[in-house]
């Protein structure tokens, strides 16, 4: 099993993600035998700067990321892409804290992964790609990496079709599998007795391995021109997730022999608009996106605190939309780039029950409403080198009052400088 009462079997899940991708090698007549060409592709970020939660500022820290895939082509049909991604955050996004408060100081995350990429006629690609994901999560400074309540490790694969029914607009489908796996949750929960996500002792988490999942995710998506050169971009995805050593809680709060399960569903849909020239020097581009997320479970929750049951805890819907601007002075790729974004979002926990200060329930849903604004200037210093400046601006609101442990109502703002160098 590559859950085994909730602890992740490496080599059973490594075997099942490895075979999955050899397989779909295989099958396409894969040969490594021919000349290889390779093309370098790097990204690197680095930054420094302060965020402000309700008017404290934090200490000056530093973000930095970085990407690095040698594309290896051994032919016309085939390529090979073996990919690195990590990043370090010392200086939250506003995106970090909205809907989340101060939970996370730091945070790192590394992937390494492996995508084939397979081309057999002009108008298909077919893709397949195994990897492993690993992100840790610092509370406090002084917590030590690798400790984190929520680190957790992702191994995956994925398959996926492509149609270019005129180049470059495109329909695809995908299939991806993925564990998600907290080693460090079980033991810390005990000791704090706390639900990160409703600041109450919540029955159906006080156990062991209960945050893992095994989860399945389908995607349709395609993209189209519209006139006047506008791009239309539509994505729909399910997520079904299913938590072995999660068992629902009952009315009583009692555990049910039944396990928690959880399907997400997804809609994106982005408006593309062309590059528009200004004036001799400015030029325009924008987009427009708009997003709609619903999810549902089976888990309902029981407060032992307050010995309070709430039925569908865990279900909720969230819209989200907003526009992006980019302003170039000069030739796009060596520009200077003034952005200004923008989106606001509304969650709605259907059932899930607000609580006054003192964390008396009532009898209203909680529903939450976020907003952010950013301003981002980006100028070439050298050749591949951009120096780097962004603001953010964030804003939650909700009428859930209770926040000993969890922050709803809070406004949150960030700066950064630094450069990029891209090859």
């Amino acid at each position: 099993m590559l859950l085994r009462s909730g602890r992740w079997n490496v080599r059973g899940g490594g075997v099942v993600c490895a075979s999955a991708f050899l397989f779909f090698l295989l099958i396409s007549g894969f040969s490594p035998l021919n000349a290889v060409e390779i093309l370098p592709i790097y990204n690197f970020q680095l930054s420094g700067g302060q965020y402000y939660f309700e008017g404290e500022e934090s200490s000056f820290s530093g973000n930095s990321s970085l990407l690095a895939s040698p594309v290896l082509r051994f032919n016309e049909r085939w390529a090979l892409l073996p990919i690195y991604t990590g990043a370090y955050r010392g200086t939250k996004q506003v995106q970090d804290l909205v809907g989340g408060g101060t939970l996370f100081q730091e945070l790192q995350d590394h992937r390494v992964a492996a995508k084939a990429l397979y081309t057999p006629v002009a108008d298909w690609r077919f893709k397949g790609d195994l990897g492993f994901t690993m992100e840790l999560l610092k509370e406090t400074k002084d917590e030590e990496w690798f400790e984190g309540l929520f680190d957790y490790y992702k191994p995956g694969f994925g398959l996926e079709a492509e149609y270019l029914y005129q180049e470059p607009f495109s329909l695809r489908t995908r299939y991806d599998f993925y564990i998600l796996h907290f080693p460090n949750y079980e033991s810390l929960e005990s000791q704090a007795g706390v639900d990160a996500e409703a600041g109450s002792l919540s029955r159906e988490l006080a156990g062991e391995d209960v945050l893992n999942s095994l989860n399945h995710s389908l995607t349709l998506a395609g993209s189209l021109e519209l006139p006047r050169r506008m791009i239309l971009e539509l994505e729909l995805a399910s997520v079904l997730r299913a938590f072995p050593d999660q068992q629902v809680v009952l009315e009583t709060g009692e555990l049910s022999g039944e396990s928690r399960r959880d399907s997400l569903h997804l809609t994106n849909a982005g408006l593309r608009l062309p590059l528009v020239a200004l004036s001799r020097n400015w030029s325009l581009a924008g987009d427009f996106s708009y997003s709609f997320l619903w999810n549902r479970s089976n888990q309902d929750s029981y407060d032992a605190q307050r010995t309070q049951f709430i039925e569908s805890y865990y279900d909720y819907f969230q819209h989200r939309l907003g526009p992006s601007f980019q302003f170039f002075y000069g030739p796009p790729k060596e520009a200077m780039v003034f952005g200004l974004s923008g989106w606001v979002g509304y969650r709605d926990y259907t059932d899930r029950l607000v609580q006054d200060a003192e964390g008396t329930y009532g009898t209203d849903a909680i529903h939450v409403l976020e907003s952010s604004v950013a301003l981002r200037f980006s100028y070439p210093i050298a050749p591949r080198f951009r120096l780097q400046v962004s603001s953010e601006l964030g804003w939650s609101s909700s009428n859930m009052d209770y926040e000993k442990l969890y922050r709803y109502n809070f406004s949150t703002a960030n700066y950064l400088m630094g450069f990029s160098y891209e090859y």
